[in-house]
């Protein structure tokens, strides 16, 4: 309820790793009561097992999972503010009814970054990013789901970057995918 904050030289990392198999159903969906504010130095990463698997179809019949981040009413989901986020094969969305005019990202500054996990760590089990172009797939996809807003889906401010590696880019609602400001950065290295 009182939103998450990642800070300097701390690194928060949610990951679906479960495979359905006889269990059902084993989606993640985060409520948010306040945003995920992501600070100077701080480091977030949100993955699901469809980017570990490299698939976004099911695996000899076990269903592939994914997070849902669902934004606190009237707030962004996460506000990056110098820190450094992975995203990689996500739904965010706004709460049902939410048409406020904040985006669903806000990148104040720091850096975003659209992309599969090359694997995981043998030592923590935490998702590695190498930026292997190799890895780039459009069944990696990330939804946006802007509700009836018609803010921008992400918002970038002045010297922010985001960065787009791989996947199936998509937005419902009537606001933009991106908003960019005077000075910000958007790097289109692959996907759609």
């Amino acid at each position: 309820q009182g939103g998450i904050k990642v800070t300097d030289g701390g690194t928060l990392v949610i990951m679906n790793d479960r495979t359905a198999q006889a269990m059902g159903d084993m989606n993640l969906e985060i409520v948010l009561g306040e945003s995920i504010l992501v600070e100077d130095g701080g480091y977030l990463i949100l993955q699901s097992v469809d980017a570990l698997k490299n698939t976004t179809e099911d695996v000899g019949g076990i269903p592939t999972q994914r997070n849902t981040i669902v934004a606190p009413e009237g707030k962004p989901a996460i506000v990056v503010d110098g820190g450094t986020v992975n995203v990689s094969h996500q739904t965010l969305k706004r709460s049902d009814g939410d048409a406020s005019n904040e985006a669903l990202i806000q990148v104040k500054s720091g850096e975003v970054s659209f992309e599969p996990s090359s694997g995981q760590s043998a030592q923590t089990g935490l998702p590695q990013f190498s930026g292997n172009p190799a890895l780039a797939s459009d069944k990696f996809n990330f939804e946006l789901d802007n509700g009836d807003s018609t803010a921008p889906a992400i918002s970038v401010e002045d010297d922010a970057s985001v960065t787009i590696k791989t996947g199936d880019f998509t937005a419902s609602g009537d606001g933009a995918i991106f908003d960019l400001a005077d000075g910000a950065t958007l790097n289109l290295e692959g996907g759609t």
